[in-house]
């Protein structure tokens, strides 16, 4: 009886501290690529999205060093590689809202493109009135004019 008892609450014991290691591990790496985003050369930058991508959790902490990426870095490619990851959190209305605001914020036909189409493949209806908006504008480049109209059509 002392054995199996005493079995039991090592093997407990043990399943916490893993539980909290796995814990620590979780936070060190969301600390170290979200970091890894203010790295001063646009690969570097690229490589921490792409590491944030791959990861097998969606934390808020990486959705929202996503977003502040999407709507401020001044590489192109990095915006662009944001995006792509933000695609994964579709499903989070917060982070859906977040790029519904991110529309009026993106000058560049690329991202402008993608974030119309992943808008439009979520079926977001809040995503109208900033579209109509960047129809409306004259330095709007005809291709994203044209997906700008089909978004609307889908949409509306």
């Amino acid at each position: 009886i002392g054995f199996v008892f005493g079995s039991y609450f090592n093997s407990t014991a043990d399943t916490n501290e893993l539980i909290s290691l796995r814990d620590e591990i979780r936070s060190l790496k969301e600390v170290t690529l979200t970091s890894a985003l203010q790295q001063y050369s646009a690969s570097e930058r690229i490589m921490a999205v792409s590491q944030i991508e791959k990861t097998d959790t969606t934390t808020p902490k990486f959705a929202n060093a996503l977003i502040s990426t999407l709507n401020s870095d001044e590489s192109p490619n990095v915006r662009y590689a944001a995006l792509q990851a933000l695609a994964n959190f579709i499903m989070d209305e917060t982070v859906r809202a977040e790029l519904v605001k991110s529309l009026e914020f993106q000058k560049d036909p690329l991202i402008q493109i993608s974030l119309i189409s992943i808008l439009m493949e979520a079926s977001e209806k809040s995503a109208v009135v900033p579209i109509k908006e960047i129809l409306k504008q004259e330095k709007t480049t005809p291709e994203v004019k044209k997906q700008a109209q089909i978004a609307l059509e889908i949409l509306t």
